[in-house]
């Protein structure tokens, strides 16, 4: 913990406020800081580890991610195919939500064609006929 400490005193002095701390078992610790020099009044959130954090950890754990997922897994279902990135906020979605679709596209484009290919091999599995499979494909 004294590591954590160190840490939280430097954001401190750099005009950060502490607003919770936390540990678990492992001797992980989680800062959350209020930004009271910038005035802005943002919180951040800081997380100290020892291990490197697996990828699962990483998969869709900030709300950008999740977002670009989302729209990925409701344009597969609603369109034939992907928006090009030129496209994304020409089709109708919020400012915000182009954004993070923009910043994140490769999650986007995981979840369109992703979810298409879980569809397929369900569709051949269970029909058993290759053309069902063209079709969900668009050709």
């Amino acid at each position: 913990m004294s590591f954590c400490r160190d840490v939280r005193d430097l954001f401190m002095e750099n005009g950060f406020s502490l607003v919770k701390a936390e540990q678990n078992k492992n001797g992980d610790c989680r800062l959350t800081l209020l930004d009271i020099k910038g005035l802005t009044g943002e919180k951040y959130y800081v997380t100290i580890s020892k291990d490197r954090p697996a990828p699962i950890e990483e998969f869709l754990n900030e709300y950008e991610e999740i977002h670009a997922f989302g729209v990925g897994i409701f344009h597969s279902c609603t369109q034939l195919k992907p928006l090009k990135y030129s496209e994304v906020g020409e089709d109708g979605l919020s400012p915000e939500l182009a954004d993070d679709v923009r910043n994140e596209y490769h999650y986007y484009l995981t979840a369109f064609w992703g979810l298409r290919v879980l569809v397929a091999i369900g569709a051949l599995y269970f029909t058993g006929m290759f053309e069902s499979v063209l079709m969900l494909f668009g050709w």
